[in-house]
């Protein structure tokens, strides 16, 4: 389970900078591998493309919230390996974006946000996991 939102009071933070595409490389230290060493490492997961999809005008929480995806390995040590954030994989934010040449709305080149990404919080789990969400929330 993986999810991307943004936590309060990040002065850095942008929606754009939230996870959209990713992959999992894992390393089995019992078949005596060194996972210290990234070259241990080998793919064991790649994430759709839009597995946190953003849509216009900008990616929205419910869209950012956790996830989940099933895959079959074994392993001692995950690496998470960014593809992509909001800018650089939403082609919806790519491009110029209105008709004020002062104004470079492009995400990609006109914001210094393309190398900067936010994920949450990764979590693995050995077996099926079922979680039950109780609201005590009156309507």
């Amino acid at each position: 389970m993986l999810s991307a939102p943004l936590v309060p009071g990040g002065t850095t933070q942008s929606r754009f900078t939230a996870l959209r595409q990713f992959a999992l490389y894992t390393c089995d230290s019992t078949q005596g591998s060194d996972c210290s060493v990234p070259a241990s490492y080998t793919l064991a997961f790649t994430s759709p493309a839009n597995a946190f999809p953003g849509e216009l005008p900008r990616p929205l929480a419910p869209e950012l919230i956790i996830s989940h995806w099933k895959v079959q390995t074994q392993a001692t040590d995950i690496m998470l390996k960014v593809l992509n954030n909001q800018c650089t994989g939403g082609p919806q934010y790519q491009g110029e974006q209105d008709n004020d040449p002062s104004n470079n709305t492009d995400c990609t080149s006109g914001s210094a946000n393309g190398q900067t990404v936010h994920a949450a919080e990764l979590q693995i789990f050995k077996a099926a996991a079922f979680v039950t969400v109780l609201s005590n929330r009156s309507a």
